[in-house]
């Protein structure tokens, strides 16, 4: 938590580091004196993409039950979020996560939510008994919920809702010579 790390553009950032299937890091957007807004997606990118970069190169960020697992060799998520108050035992953020190449997810993510967590359980925000309602930048929220910790790590629960946009149906012709697919050799051979 409150890790500095410097960064061209914008000087020292304030970041927390959480771990939720992936290595997330979180920088509360007011840093920048911008909003989480969809009009300024361009900007949190830029943002984003040299801070993450940052982050990797100064940050030590290995799995601590797993150190082949560590942000050098496998990236992060950058998550620029802002919080929007707590009432009545629900913390409200927002967030926008960032991946890959200027890549983001519409949905404040399972992974990032899982890591926002175990962030704010360990400033002490989340305990049993309450809730913290993300929102990505679509606005859809994943509620989360603490269930218990074990060996320091964080159980979420998180809940959200889904909807089905579409529906296929997959034929195989029984006369079909590539049933199984084929093998090409190209220095290894690929499964296709």
């Amino acid at each position: 938590l409150g890790k500095s790390v410097q960064t061209p553009s914008y000087g020292t950032v304030r970041v927390d580091v959480g771990y939720g299937g992936a290595f997330m890091v979180f920088a509360d957007i007011g840093q920048f004196g911008i909003e989480l807004e969809k009009k300024n997606i361009q900007v949190m990118l830029d943002i984003a993409m040299e801070c993450g970069r940052c982050a990797i190169d100064q940050l030590e960020m290995v799995h601590p039950d797993n150190p082949g697992l560590n942000a050098k060799d496998n990236g992060i998520c950058m998550i620029l979020f802002a919080e929007e108050g707590e009432r009545e035992g629900v913390i409200s953020t927002r967030t926008f996560t960032v991946f890959g190449k200027r890549q983001f997810d519409r949905s404040p993510t399972g992974t990032g939510t899982s890591a926002l967590a175990a962030v704010f359980y360990e400033k002490g925000r989340l305990q049993e008994g309450k809730r913290l309602e993300n929102r990505g930048i679509s606005g859809i929220p994943f509620t989360v919920t603490i269930e218990r910790t074990e060996g320091g790590q964080v159980i979420p629960i998180i809940h959200s809702r889904a909807c089905l946009i579409g529906k296929g149906c997959l034929l195989l012709e029984e006369d079909d010579p590539l049933q199984d697919g084929f093998s090409v050799k190209c220095g290894e051979e690929v499964k296709i």
